[in-house]
């Protein structure tokens, strides 16, 4: 005689579609959308690719540890008495030629406004200013990281144009080229600046009384001196 079900215990049929029903599905992650911090980490390491890359082809900074190259920092100082007056002092600041880059400039004063002319197409100036400067000695830096580069084509660090490399120094006879030497030597002596050595050196050619000037002009044909 058999026992009647228990009406308690599920039996083996239901014990399965229990089971079934109580499986977990997994669930599909999606990481479509990324976060601000994520997208932040993404465009700082992009900047610093790019900065690096930059440096690296304009300012021929070696990428590995075993490369060297030429960097020099060059500091001039301007001291002067103040006097309780009104104080402008100015500063030619160099330029960029085709073997030398500048990479940092730092203008150090105290109580002084500072205006910069930058511009490529003349001599580079800064100039400090003060209503009154102290009665005492005065002091104001400059600053400059100057960096060799191994390249004739060096791209202008501020105008993004190219430098012209220096011409091949010509070969003259005597006595044209002593006069040539002196003419330029004197002309760098009373100038300060391109512009002023230019204006100089337009003086001096066409000085007649000047004899080197004579010696040049006669060294030349009609078309080429007009």
């Amino acid at each position: 005689m058999s026992n009647p079900p228990d009406k308690g215990k599920p039996s083996g049929g239901d014990s399965r579609r229990l089971l079934d029903k109580l499986k977990v599905v997994p669930e599909t992650v999606s990481f479509t959308r990324l976060s601000p911090l994520m997208i932040l980490v993404s465009i700082l390491l992009f900047a610093g690719a790019s900065l690096t890359l930059l440096k690296h082809k304009q300012l021929f900074i070696p990428f590995t540890p075993d490369s060297s190259n030429e960097l020099w920092l060059v500091e001039a100082e301007l001291r002067f008495e103040g006097k309780n007056r009104p104080a402008k002092i100015s500063l030619a600041l160099p330029q960029e030629t085709p073997n030398i880059s500048l990479l940092e400039e730092s203008y150090i004063s105290r109580a002084y406004g500072l205006s910069v002319l930058d511009d490529a197409s003349t001599q580079r100036l800064a100039t400090w200013t003060r209503r009154r400067a102290p009665d005492q000695m005065q002091s104001l830096y400059y600053r400059v990281d100057l960096h060799r580069t191994p390249s004739e084509e060096v791209v202008h660090s501020r105008t993004g144009l190219k430098v012209p490399s220096f011409p091949a120094i010509p070969g003259y006879k005597e006595p044209l080229a002593a006069a040539i030497s002196t003419t330029l030597e004197q002309a760098r002596e009373q100038s300060a600046d391109i512009v002023s050595f230019a204006s100089q050196l337009v003086k001096t050619l066409n000085d007649p009384r000047n004899a080197n000037a004579r010696v040049i002009r006669n060294s030349a044909s009609d078309k080429d001196w007009p």
